[in-house]
């Protein structure tokens, strides 16, 4: 399953800087315990690419949750999610 979200106003001025810092990659909390934090990362990289000004179209697909812990084998979800998407492989 692939969850379309889409940025808003304020996923950018969480990540616009407060000081002589231009830019803050992250809080210092984890993004499941923020509201809408699963879209800083998103937000972060069109700040610093500079695209946040234009209609850039930009897709970002976390992979690190899928990485797994240490021992077990990483799982590739989201991967194999684009792949059943696009008729690479035969859904159920």
């Amino acid at each position: 399953m692939l969850e379309v979200s889409v940025l808003r106003r304020e996923d950018l001025a969480a990540h616009r800087g407060r000081g002589l810092d231009q830019l803050t990659q992250a809080a210092s909390a984890p993004s499941v315990a923020l509201p809408r934090g699963h879209q800083g990362p998103a937000a972060f990289l069109l700040l610093a690419a500079g695209l946040e000004q234009g209609d850039v179209p930009y897709a970002h697909l976390d992979v690190a949750a899928s990485a797994g812990d240490l021992p077990d084998d990483p799982t590739a979800a989201p991967l194999l999610g684009l792949a059943a998407y696009y008729g690479l492989v035969a859904k159920r």
